[in-house]
C-alpha cells in the first residue's frame, strides 16, 4: 500500500511540473543577451514570457505571435520603441514593474 501511495504522489508531482515552470525573462540591450527586440521575441518559448528593455531607443517593426508576452522598459522615459513605417514617433515602452 505504501509503495502505491508513493508512486501515486510521484506521478501527481510529475504531472504538475509543467504548470510550476517559471516564465522566461529575456533582457534586451547593448550589453544584454539580446541586441534587438525581434531576437528576444523569437527566442521566447511558445507560451510567452517577459522581455526587459534596457534604456535606449529600439527602432524595429515587430510581430508578436506568441501569447502572454510582456514588454518592460527598465528606465521610465528613457526606453522607447518605434516602428518604422508607422507614424515615425517614438512611444514609451511599458512602465517598469513596481515591487509590492
Amino acid at each position: 500500500m505504501t509503495r502505491r501511495f508513493t508512486l501515486f504522489v510521484a506521478l501527481l508531482l510529475a504531472a504538475m511540473l509543467p504548470s510550476l515552470a517559471v516564465a522566461a525573462t529575456l533582457k534586451v540591450g547593448p550589453k544584454a543577451a539580446y541586441q534587438t527586440l525581434t531576437a528576444a521575441i523569437e527566442a521566447l518559448p511558445a507560451d510567452g514570457g517577459t522581455i526587459e528593455l534596457a534604456p535606449g531607443e529600439y527602432r524595429e517593426k515587430v510581430t508578436i505571435a506568441k501569447p502572454n508576452v510582456r514588454l518592460i522598459g527598465k528606465a521610465r522615459g528613457r526606453t522607447t520603441w518605434s516602428s518604422s513605417g508607422a507614424t515615425g514617433r517614438s512611444r514609451p515602452a511599458a512602465r517598469p514593474s513596481r515591487s509590492r
